[in-house]
């Protein structure tokens, strides 16, 4: 058998004692007028779950490559030595911008247990990551309008000869099918008659009701090539992945 494989983050409860005392401090709500109040009381959860999360993959790091540290206060074992190691761990497995988020998260958690320390070397470690840090280029993967339209109109086609012993999973798949083609088919009508020339045939506004969503009548009879300018009709499809 196989041993386990180690674990990427440090659960909480396998946390340092002085960790768990540093961070209670920082998120101390207190009282804006004593010395009590933390310096991450203001933060939001959200931001304090993203900067727990990368301080339990720090701690998951050096409990795999150098436990020794785990017995050193918090805020010693962050040194320009180990940091660097860290980064280069996570790089094996994540993308330049996922560790410069990981790495700023962990700036941010050294400046709440340590608000009195320099951190200018890690905050400069995070802005040259962050530089690094490429959004990748998806166009070629982006599925054109016409095709989703399409499979929306096949889910509800087919949705629409379910047995009606199976009403939940008809109504479940004619719903999917209506999400995938809205987008592509619905346009806001607007007063006038331009914008109403521009909705689809059973889709246009009711003068006292207001705006209806097709039928699957209305969609089924639609040709996506009346939807579409010419320009969009001409792009190469990208290969399905």
């Amino acid at each position: 058998m196989s041993p386990p494989r180690p674990l990427k983050h440090l659960p909480e409860d396998q946390w340092p004692a002085e960790d768990h005392r540093l961070f209670a401090a920082a998120y101390a709500p207190g009282d804006i007028f004593d010395d009590g109040r933390g310096a991450g009381a203001h933060l939001a959860d959200g931001t304090r779950r993203s900067i727990r999360f990368a301080w339990r993959r720090w701690l998951g790091f050096l409990a795999e490559h150098d436990p020794q540290a785990l017995q050193l206060p918090p805020a010693e074992r962050l040194t320009p030595e180990r940091v660097p190691a860290y980064v280069k761990h996570l790089s094996g497995s994540m993308t330049p911008g996922s560790v410069a988020a990981m790495v700023a998260h962990l700036h941010a958690g050294a400046r709440l247990i340590a608000p009195e320390q320099d951190w200018g070397w890690l905050k400069a470690l995070k802005t040259r990551l962050a530089a690094r840090a490429t959004t990748d280029d998806r166009f070629d993967r982006l599925v054109p309008a016409h095709q989703t339209l399409q499979l929306g109109v096949a889910l509800m086609e087919e949705a629409d000869v379910i047995p009606s012993s199976s009403r939940k999973v008809r109504e479940l798949q004619y719903r999917d099918g209506l999400i995938r083609s809205i987008p592509d088919t619905w346009v806001t009508v607007y007063s006038g008659d331009m914008g109403d020339s521009l909705v689809p045939t059973g889709c246009r506004r009711q003068q006292s009701a207001g705006p209806r969503l097709p039928r699957l009548a209305d969609l089924s009879n639609l040709d996506y090539r009346t939807l579409l300018p010419e320009e969009a009709l001409t792009l190469p499809v990208p290969p399905r992945r």
